[in-house]
Formats: C-alpha cells, structure tokens, sequence
C-alpha cells in the first residue's frame, strides 16, 4: 500500500467567483514530488494540476493567506559529499494555479503555520519563543521573530492544542480546556470559519 501525506485547504477566487478545495500530497518513499488536485464548486468536478512541484510535503498543517494555501516542504541538494535536506514554504495561488516558494527561518522543518495581524507566522507548538511573522508578504527578508506568548496566536473560538479543545476568547484574554481531544493521526487538527451571507453556490439559471 502506498504512504502518501497530505494538507489541504479552501479559497476563494475572485476571477471565477468560485471557491475551490485544494488537495496538496506527496507519496512517501517514491521521489520527491508534490501533486495538487483541485475541486470547482462551481463545476463539480476535481482536476489535476499538471506541473508538478519537485517537493514533499512535510506536515499536514497548512494555512490560507493572500489567495493562496501555504504549507511546509522539503527538497534534497547534494554538495559533492553529503545529501543536505532544504525546508521552504510553498503557495499555491487559488487563482493562477501556480506554485511559488519563499523561505523558513533557520531552514528548519518544525514549524507550522498560521496567520497572526495580516501576516504569515511559522511557530512551533512546543517551543513558545520561536514564532516568526513575514511583515512584507512573499519578501523573505522581511522575517521577525517575535516574542508573543503561544496562545496570542489562536483563533478566537475552539482550537486543539496538545491534544485538547481549548476555547480561546481574545477580548477577555481568557483560554479554557474543554476536554481532550482523541483523534487519530489523520484527524488531529481544526480549523474555523465565519458566517457568511455569501453562498458558495452558483445561482441556478
């Protein structure tokens, strides 16, 4: 059976006026290659992308931002010697269906990502002073470190973290565990929307 790990995410695109479900996987143990399949709501129909990003994916937590889904990758380049492993970040525009790639501080494969002000944050869950933002997006000398506590960077609303449900609450400044999470491997992480008078749906003709 083939091992394969994946991210996804879910955009808007405003030159269609379509939202669209991105599926971003990597088969393990194969060669390094990211493949990005695409599902219209407005079509009904899933896609592949044909050009295909010679990356893996590293971890399954990827992030929306600027019309794009964001994840973590890696790539392999050899020095004459010694193999040396490369860790980026990777977008795929929702709206041009095309790749591009900025960098990870310290080229480091711990991070996951999220939004924190307008701005894409790497952070890592167990280590709550390593956090960076990218103040001017898609310019990678524009990464800070910053030194909020961990929880700053939740969601208002229910977020799992370590295993629990945590309810967050920003204007009270109040965290709370609710009960601990058991997912499996494959389910181990959430993500939060808002209430939209907008529908996803085409209009009917």
């Amino acid at each position: 059976m083939l091992e394969f790990l994946a991210c996804c995410g879910f955009g808007y695109d405003s030159s269609s006026n379509d939202y669209k479900v991105i599926v971003v996987y990597t088969f393990r143990y194969i060669s390094e290659e990211t493949v990005v399949d695409v599902f219209s709501l407005k079509s009904n129909k899933w896609k592949s992308i044909e050009e295909t990003h010679h990356t893996t994916v590293v971890t399954r937590d990827a992030t929306v931002l600027r019309g794009a889904l964001h994840w973590v990758n890696s790539s392999t380049s050899y020095d004459g010697i010694s193999k040396l492993k490369l860790y980026k970040i990777t977008a795929f525009d929702f709206e041009k269906e095309e790749f591009r790639e900025m960098s990870i501080p310290n080229n480091d494969r711990r991070f996951k990502l999220t939004v924190v002000g307008g701005c894409l944050c790497p952070y890592k869950e167990y280590v709550p002073n390593d956090m960076w933002v990218m103040k001017e997006y898609d310019i990678d000398t524009s990464w800070t470190k910053i030194t909020s506590p961990f929880y700053s960077i939740l969601r208002s609303g229910i977020n799992i973290v370590d295993c629990k449900l945590m309810l967050c609450d920003h204007r009270e400044n109040t965290y709370k565990n609710i009960m601990r999470y058991d997912g499996d491997r494959f389910g181990n992480n959430a993500n939060l929307y808002k209430e939209t008078l907008v529908s996803p749906h085409p209009p009917t003709p």
